[in-house]
Order: C-alpha cells, then sequence, then structure tokens
C-alpha cells in the first residue's frame, strides 16, 4: 500500500504542476491573433530536452505533441518489495514495476534504490490547443474557457552546436508585467461575479513588442539530449 500511495502521490504533484491554474489574465485567442496555426511541430524543434532545473525532468517534442518524463526516486526496504504481488527481484534487476521491462535497482543493506517513470502529455493538437509561430519562436495556446487562453513563448537556441529550448510562461502581477500588459493594444477587463479578469490580443508586431518587452517573464530552460 505504501507504494501505491508513493505512486499516486507523486504522480498528482506531477500532474499539477503542469494543469491549467486559476488565473485573472488570459489572452482572448490563440496568439498571435492574426498568425495561421500550425498543424505540427517543426522538425527542427523534435527531440528530448532535460530540464536545467530539475534534471529528472524531460521534455519529448514529437510531430504532434508534447509529453513530459519525470523520474522519481523510490527508497523502500526488501520486507515492503516483498509485500508487492507483482514484483520480483533478480540480478539486481526488479520486474514487474512496467509490463515490458525490468528496472536496475541499487541495493544498500536492506534498502532497494530505483527510480519511478511517469509520462505525460501537456500539448496536443486539438482545438483547445493551438502551436502558432516560424523560425524559432513558437507560441502554444490552451483554452481553458470560452474567450481565456492560456499562452506559453517556445523559443528554440543553439550555442556552441549545442540546442536548448525556453519554455516561458507569463506572470501579470509583476509590476513590470502589469504595466506592459494596460498598456499594450488590445487590453480589454471584465468583471465577472465582483472579480476582474484582465484580457489580452495581440496580433504578430504587437506580441513582439510584448516579447521584447519582457512579457514572458518565466523561462523553463531545457537542453536537447536526445
Amino acid at each position: 500500500m505504501r507504494i501505491l500511495f508513493l505512486i499516486l502521490v507523486t504522480l498528482g504533484s506531477f500532474l499539477q504542476g503542469y494543469a491549467q491554474e486559476g488565473s485573472s489574465f488570459y489572452f482572448t485567442q490563440a496568439q498571435p491573433s492574426n498568425a495561421k496555426a500550425l498543424q505540427q511541430f517543426p522538425d527542427e524543434l523534435l527531440g528530448d530536452y532535460r530540464s536545467k532545473k530539475d534534471t529528472l525532468l524531460t521534455m519529448m517534442i514529437r510531430k504532434d505533441s508534447i509529453r513530459m518524463r519525470l523520474i522519481t526516486p523510490v527508497v523502500i526496504a526488501r520486507s515492503e518489495l516483498m509485500a508487492q504481488n507483482n514484483w520480483h527481484l533478480r540480478d539486481n534487476l526488479l520486474y514487474g514495476v512496467y509490463p515490458d521491462r525490468p528496472v536496475e535497482v541499487v541495493m544498500k543493506n536492506d534498502t532497494l534504490i530505483f527510480g519511478l517513470e511517469f509520462e505525460q502529455t501537456v500539448f496536443r493538437f486539438c482545438d483547445s490547443m493551438v502551436l502558432k509561430g516560424k523560425d524559432k519562436q513558437f507560441f502554444f495556446s490552451t483554452r481553458s474557457g470560452k474567450g481565456k487562453w492560456t499562452v506559453y513563448l517556445l523559443e528554440l537556441k543553439k550555442e556552441n552546436e549545442q540546442y536548448s529550448i525556453i519554455w516561458s510562461a507569463v506572470d501579470h502581477e509583476t509590476e513590470q508585467n502589469e504595466l506592459l500588459i494596460k498598456n499594450s493594444p488590445g487590453y480589454t477587463r471584465k468583471t465577472i461575479n465582483g472579480s476582474t479578469i484582465y484580457l489580452l490580443n495581440l496580433n504578430e508586431i504587437q506580441m513582439q513588442t510584448f516579447v521584447s518587452g519582457g512579457g514572458f517573464n518565466v523561462p523553463e530552460y531545457y537542453h536537447r539530449v536526445k
């Protein structure tokens, strides 16, 4: 039961990190508003990218989707392993965790250490998930309600023959970004049930001004490993 609880807690935390969180700022449609939507990720973006902040997290970009893989270390006693009916250990390989392959374990006295992998699709082309962009700058938009879109900036960089990706979100609550949003063309606000929602809609030129002004101010860095 402890192993099952650990798996559920870890997976829940992982999914929560990539779920749409409640916000008072949205774009009114997929951005930029006048750009053509792409039907697949361009070849230059395809690959596996490891997070520089958390080396156990990998972003996998395929033609039709983005998936995240998280490896979580697990430490259990041998007695706990014996309680798992479908798991068995042979030559430092643990069978039964995955249906198609064993897991390599490290033994320390009566303790086993190994990694559990979880994968989750965070983007797949559909009406509520839209990719726009060109060259090495892309915007992917996810809809969380009517006229309420969250937009991320995806930038491909190359330095010393090493490719990396910067995945950036918008934190609208900083003083700089609050001014940038309110001074941008296409800015509106609505009051719903006593709560104020800030909305923005930008064309390609206006979006470049927003980007250069630091609008996407929460970056995550990934380097290509495959």
